[in-house]
């Protein structure tokens, strides 16, 4: 067995204490971003861009974009939007909006006869806010897979434990299969 040379020795180890090192100071910088990611302040700012994402009716102004410029800063959000849907809050806001629109439709067929809408309220309401919830989870899924990154991935894997309706279900396994193929990318929005 040949014996190693006393300076390879020291190299070698010099190395490794600079590898360390190195991973040290990453780390470090990590934590600094991180910390600096959850002052009141910037979470704040942060769900106002996932909001927007999540709520906005065209989605012609780059709010897909701002989500995915937040990086995994947003993937906590994400990852609650996905399995959870909008807050109670929202969810309760988007309820009256659904209860004044049907009064106002079922105003609407009292004074035109010729308008036929039979559906009652409760299933008015259901539908409606089932479609909510699906756009909520579906835009989710959609800003995991432009984020990218293991994390996001398992955001999308962890789903899977929760019952989704077919269609969010289906779109959640194409963002899977999607992020298993590809690396993130700025998206078309």
């Amino acid at each position: 067995m040949k014996s190693v040379h006393p300076m390879f020795m020291v190299r070698l180890r010099l190395i490794w204490f600079i590898s360390f090192l190195c991973l040290v100071c990453a780390g470090s910088v990590a934590l600094a971003s991180a910390q600096e990611a959850l002052t009141p302040k910037r979470a704040r700012q942060t769900q106002a861009i996932i909001l927007a994402w999540l709520e906005c009716t065209e989605c012609q102004a780059g709010e897909l974009k701002a989500v995915v410029r937040l990086g995994p800063v947003a993937i906590p959000s994400l990852r609650a939007s996905l399995r959870e849907g909008p807050s109670p809050v929202s969810r309760e806001a988007m309820r009256r909006h659904l209860v004044d629109s049907y009064r106002r439709l079922k105003r609407y067929q009292a004074a035109h006869p010729d308008f036929k809408f039979t559906q009652s309220e409760a299933d008015y309401i259901t539908h409606y806010m089932d479609l909510y919830v699906a756009q909520y989870q579906i835009r989710s899924a959609k800003a995991l897979v432009a984020i990218g990154g293991p994390e996001a991935k398992r955001a999308l894997e962890e789903i899977d434990q929760v019952s989704l309706n077919k269609g969010v279900a289906r779109i959640v396994k194409k963002s899977l299969e999607k992020l298993s193929q590809t690396t993130p990318s700025v998206p078309q929005n």
